[in-house]
């Protein structure tokens, strides 16, 4: 069922749909059937906080034949098929699923044909998807994203409980990028690739992830189509209870990359990457156990700074530019896995919250905006924690004979302390 309101808004946009760039926009409205997205009429359409909810026994969403739909900030709830499905008698490109959350979905969070291209799935949350265990006994298992196009950007998820069996959090069969994602409690595999469509080739990035309580945490296997040209498997923190950190199957005559990752396998083993493939790997962090994350109880895996992958993958010259928080990585001092430390989270006396900085990223100067007249000194100083400039009582501070790259501001009024990161471009 869709509401009146959603209703008002589908035929305000329909009435001018011959106009030429005509766009459907729908708004905070709720469906109970499934929103049928067919057709060129809806290229460009944006569906923005909207709930779907209670379908019985299909997709809240389908897509077919419409290019660059943006669907935002909406909720998908107790969906007895799967919560948004690219389907397979149509095409699209450009697609946009972002900022949505999927809770109790029977079927898979996100299903995508092999058509279907250049989609970005990002910052959406996930959780109990699979509650269908019928489809896993035939031989079909439901997975958080399961996505068969070509060129998709899978990053910023957070995917947890995937409750048929052999599900997996990420099931992807082509060329993409899978980034910057925290992944946990699947029943088979944080990440899988697996070769059964047919693909442009390419490469498979898989870069920034965290995977914990799932078998694998990745896995590249092959199943008899033709495969990618190369995968990377880079900087991913993956931690598994009694299975392989990472795994490449047999017959895959391409290039398999491993490098500046942590492994972690919690049964004591000393296997973390099984292949039967050839593959390269350096710089990975292999433990049994706590390698010094703030709290590997509570999964919380960001690291310290006396952690055993603080620095580990330095030398490497070929890395993820930002962690799996967007924080900048630097060639001269890399840490291994998901997380690169930043030395102003370890900072806790930032107690001048309203000290406002300006521009940032900045190449020439920046204006610092202060919320009491009292005298202050400012100090930049670069990674290594040298001062470089100090100033003081100025609200103007010019930056340009500074190198590119990150420094620290600290703004000091009597016994208060603020700091901040400060991009040199």
């Amino acid at each position: 069922m869709i509401s009146k309101k959603a209703i008002y808004l589908f035929i305000t946009f329909l009435t001018f749909s011959s106009v030429v760039n005509s766009q459907i926009v729908i708004r905070d409205s709720v469906f109970t059937t499934t929103l049928d997205i067919v057709g060129a009429s809806w290229d460009n359409a944006i569906i923005k906080n909207c709930t779907f909810k209670n379908t019985i026994l299909s997709d809240g969403l389908r897509i077919a034949n419409a290019n660059f739909v943006t669907i935002d900030s909406c909720q998908f709830y107790n969906i007895q098929g799967n919560g948004i499905r690219l389907h397979s008698s149509g095409t699209s490109d450009g697609v946009i699923i972002k900022n949505c959350s999927f809770d109790s979905i029977y079927g898979n969070g996100i299903l995508s044909a092999e058509q279907h291209t250049n989609t970005q799935i990002v910052n959406n949350k996930f959780n109990w998807i699979g509650l269908d265990t019928e489809s896993e006994l035939r031989g079909a298992p439901h997975h958080g994203i399961y996505f068969i196009g070509n060129d998709f950007l899978i990053s910023g998820n957070r995917i947890c409980n995937i409750y048929n069996n052999n599900g997996n959090c990420v099931s992807v069969r082509s060329n993409g990028i899978v980034r910057n994602n925290v992944l946990s409690d699947a029943t088979k595999n944080g990440i899988s690739y697996f070769s059964d469509h047919p693909n442009v080739g390419n490469s498979l990035l898989i870069e920034n992830n965290i995977v914990y309580n799932c078998q694998r945490g990745v896995s590249v296997a092959n199943g008899g189509k033709s495969y990618v040209d190369s995968t990377i498997i880079r900087f991913n923190t993956l931690i598994t209870n009694n299975y392989m950190s990472v795994s490449i199957g047999s017959g895959l005559a391409m290039i398999n990359e491993i490098y500046g990752n942590v492994l972690i396998r919690k049964d004591g083993s000393t296997i973390y990457i099984w292949a039967e493939s050839q593959f390269d790997s350096t710089k990975n962090v292999l433990s049994n156990t706590d390698v010094g994350f703030v709290d590997f109880l509570k999964h919380d895996y960001h690291i310290t700074s006396t952690s055993i992958a603080y620095r580990f993958a330095t030398g490497l010259t070929d890395y993820p530019s930002h962690d799996f928080e967007n924080d900048i990585r630097e060639l001269l001092r890399l840490d291994a896995g998901a997380d690169q430390l930043v030395a102003a989270t370890a900072i806790q006396n930032i107690d001048l919250p309203d000290i406002i900085i300006y521009p940032n990223p900045t190449n020439t100067e920046i204006n610092i905006v202060l919320p009491q007249s009292e005298n202050t000194r400012i100090e930049i100083s670069n990674m290594l924690g040298i001062v470089l400039i100090i100033r003081n009582n100025e609200d103007k501070i010019d930056i340009s004979g500074l190198t590119k790259g990150i420094y620290f501001i600290w703004v000091r009024q009597g016994q208060r302390t603020f700091l901040k990161k400060l991009i040199k471009e």
